[in-house]
């Protein structure tokens, strides 16, 4: 949804009442004026309307996501340059079409008493995200391999976190500046491999050590695979998803189930199937709750960490042994 002075205040005093009151966090992907305006005017609309609202200052939209349960919010909302990304109390994204509607309804009587915005946790949020994420994975394992991993700092600030997640897995991390730098940066600094992200953190792009893009379904098949052979049980894809699932379900002895498309699509086949790990192909978005119940870009690079470190072998190996893209 676009966004106008007007409407931003509006959308934070209707989301107030939406969301059910209570604590709303609010945060931006990237640092620009036009953000930090936009976060404040949603700050006064849900203000106004008695919410008592958290600034979380510059966050990834998975770290976003993940503070809303650690701290029993009702809700977030995160600015994303000249649109904004509502969050519900279970993480999910409030579809366009329901912030349309919202702001069609009018704004509700602002009688709730003003709140002041507590002071944001924005680092130590982010150090909570990372504790729950090492967590699912053997860190031990990761360290001991001491990987040299390129990152791809292109796109919002919150992408360039990624150097403190590598280096809490005892990684060396070498910044490139864009996509296309990548495979240079790959060979010429002799990397291991590397990864980069979307702005709202939905979903890992990887490149092998030979500087190779690995498709998107393609490195979602490796990291199921990694998954499915320490932790067995139904697996969950949406429709448009390549058959390279139902071989590593298979493989697993696990069911598998499709349905739906998208993210939307993906959560409500998994909470039907009474699953734990769903994937996307078109996207390569992973969705595993050992972590967290959404999309979650820097959990996928610590799996892919710990994929490269417990194997033992090279990404591009790794990559050509699950299957080529015509599998994927």
């Amino acid at each position: 949804m676009n966004r106008d002075p007007l409407t931003g205040f509006r959308l934070g005093a209707l989301l107030a009442t939406h969301l059910g009151g209570g604590r709303i966090i609010t945060a931006r992907l990237d640092d620009t004026p036009m953000e930090q305006h936009g976060q404040q005017l949603l700050e006064a609309g849900l203000t106004m309307a008695g919410a008592a609202v958290t600034d979380a200052g510059v966050l990834p939209l998975a770290t976003l996501r993940f503070l809303i349960r650690e701290m029993n919010a009702a809700g977030a909302v995160a600015v994303d340059g000249s649109r904004w990304i509502v969050c519900g109390g279970t993480g999910r994204v409030l579809p366009p079409v329901e912030l349309d509607l919202l702001l069609r309804i009018g704004i509700p009587g602002m009688t709730g008493p003003e709140q002041w915005v507590e002071p944001r946790p924005e680092s130590r949020g982010f150090s909570l995200h990372l504790r729950k994420i090492m967590a699912a994975v053997d860190g031990e394992a990761i360290r001991r391999r001491q990987l040299r991993v390129a990152w791809c700092g292109e796109g919002a600030a919150v992408v360039r976190r990624l150097p403190e997640l590598l280096r809490k897995c005892g990684a060396d991390a070498v910044a490139v500046p864009d996509a296309g730098a990548m495979a240079a940066a790959i060979c010429d600094g002799r990397c291991d491999f590397g990864v980069g992200m979307d702005r709202r953190s939905s979903a890992v792009r990887l490149w092998d050590d030979r500087g190779r893009l690995i498709p998107a379904g393609h490195s979602l098949a490796m990291m199921l695979d990694h998954i499915l052979e320490a932790f067995p049980e139904t697996l969950v894809v949406t429709a448009p998803t390549g058959r390279f699932a139902d071989r590593l379900a298979a493989d697993a002895g696990c069911d598998i189930r499709r349905g739906g498309d998208g993210e939307s699509g993906l959560l409500d086949a998994m909470q039907n199937a009474g699953s734990s790990l769903g994937g996307d192909g078109p996207s390569g978005m992973l969705i595993w709750r050992r972590i967290q119940p959404v999309p979650d870009a820097f959990a996928a690079v610590a799996i892919l960490l710990e994929l490269s470190a417990l194997s033992g072998a090279a990404i591009s190996e790794i990559a050509d042994q699950t299957g080529g893209e015509s599998s994927v």
